[in-house]
């Protein structure tokens, strides 16, 4: 995954996490800068751990990007959160379920906000890093 300091992506980041595990630690690779001066503020929504429960956190992912780490949960969501995952995937893999999607840049989620409305078709967007 590339480094995050040469996007032409303004302001804040904002990071929802379903995922936790490998993938949010490759994030976290990318938004460490090359140098000390600091571009954006990082904050991460923990919300959920479906690609794994830890990861290997950096200190300088801390330091040098403005990173702060937030949990969202609750203890109804945590209740059933793991039997809602496996139903899904199972569906998922049985076939059951199918969705088109639209792969669009990082930098393109910053400037067309289109991609954020719901559409009729049933086409999901996915952002790529």
């Amino acid at each position: 995954m590339q480094n995050l300091d040469n996007l032409s992506v303004k302001g804040n980041l904002i990071i929802l996490d379903y995922l936790w595990g490998h993938p949010i630690e490759l994030i976290l690779h990318a938004i460490i800068p090359n140098s000390l001066a600091m571009k954006r503020a990082t904050t991460l929504v923990s919300i959920g751990s479906i690609a794994g429960s830890e990861i290997s956190l950096p200190s300088k992912a801390i330091r040098t990007s403005g990173l702060q780490i937030i949990g969202m949960q609750t203890p109804k969501v945590m209740a059933n959160q793991q039997a809602v995952y496996k139903a899904v995937w199972g569906l998922i893999n049985s076939g059951k379920i199918k969705s088109d999607i639209k792969t669009i840049s990082l930098e393109e989620a910053a400037t067309q906000i289109d991609w954020q409305k719901p559409v009729p078709s049933g086409v999901r967007t996915v952002i790529k890093l």
